[in-house]
C-alpha cells in the first residue's frame, strides 16, 4: 500500500512540474476566470483534467502500440493545428469586454461549453500521450515506482489527473486574488490579442513538427 500511494505521489508531481508550461488549459483557465468567474474556470480545469487520465490510462495499457502509430499521432495533431489555429483567430479578432470584479460573479456561462472547451483543448495536445508513456517507463526503471498490478496502474492514472489538476487550481486562486491588479494593468484588448497569438504559435510549432 505505502508502495501504492508513493506512485500516486510521484505520478501527482510529475503531473504539476509537467503543466507548469504555458498551455492551452492554462490560459483559458486565466482567461475564464478574468471574463467569467472561478466557478467556471473551475469547469474548464476539470474538463482539461479528464485527459489526463485518459493518455495516461493509455499509457499504461497501450502505450507501445499508440506511440508508435505515426498515422494515429499525425492525425491528432492536424486536428490541433485547427483547433488551436481557430482559437488564435478567435482571440485576435475578439472584442473586448468589460470584467466584472465582483467575487462572486455568477455572470451568465454554458457550464456544459466550459467543461467541454476544457476537455478539447487538453484532448487534441498530441504531446500527452507520449509523455505520459515515457513517463511510465521512468517509472517502471525505479523499483521503488515500478507500476505492475492493477492497483498501481489505477495509482498512476489517478495521479496524473490529481496533480493537473492541482497546478490548474493553483491559477485560478492566484489569478482570481489578484484580477483587479491584472486588469488594473493591462490592456483588455492587449490580453485578447496576446492569448490568440499564443494559440497561434502552438498551431504553427505542431504544424512544423508533422512537416
Amino acid at each position: 500500500m505505502i508502495q501504492v500511494l508513493i506512485i500516486l505521489f510521484c505520478a501527482a508531481v510529475v503531473s504539476f512540474v509537467g503543466s507548469l508550461q504555458l498551455g492551452p488549459v492554462n490560459v483559458m483557465v486565466i482567461n475564464t476566470v478574468l471574463y467569467q468567474n472561478s466557478r467556471s474556470a473551475w469547469l474548464v480545469a476539470l474538463g482539461g483534467c479528464i485527459p489526463e487520465f485518459i493518455y495516461s490510462a493509455l499509457a499504461v495499457y497501450f502505450g507501445q502500440h499508440f506511440v508508435s502509430n505515426s498515422v494515429l499521432n499525425k492525425a491528432l495533431s492536424i486536428v490541433s493545428i485547427i483547433l488551436f489555429a481557430a482559437m488564435g483567430v478567435f482571440f485576435i479578432f475578439k472584442k473586448a469586454k468589460a470584467i466584472s470584479l465582483e467575487s462572486n460573479s455568477l455572470q451568465k456561462a454554458n457550464t456544459a461549453h466550459n467543461f467541454y472547451k476544457g476537455f478539447a483543448l487538453a484532448s487534441f495536445n498530441p504531446q500527452l500521450l507520449p509523455f505520459w508513456f515515457f513517463i511510465f517507463l521512468a517509472f517502471n526503471d525505479i523499483t521503488l515506482l515500478k507500476v505492475s498490478s492493477s492497483i498501481q496502474k489505477l495509482a498512476f492514472v489517478l495521479g496524473s489527473g490529481v496533480g493537473a489538476f492541482a497546478l490548474l487550481s493553483l491559477f485560478i486562486f492566484l489569478t482570481h486574488k489578484y484580477k483587479t491588479k491584472i486588469i488594473s494593468k493591462i490592456n483588455l484588448s492587449q490580453i485578447n490579442i496576446a492569448i490568440g497569438v499564443f494559440f497561434l504559435i502552438i498551431a504553427l510549432r505542431q504544424l512544423i513538427s508533422i512537416i
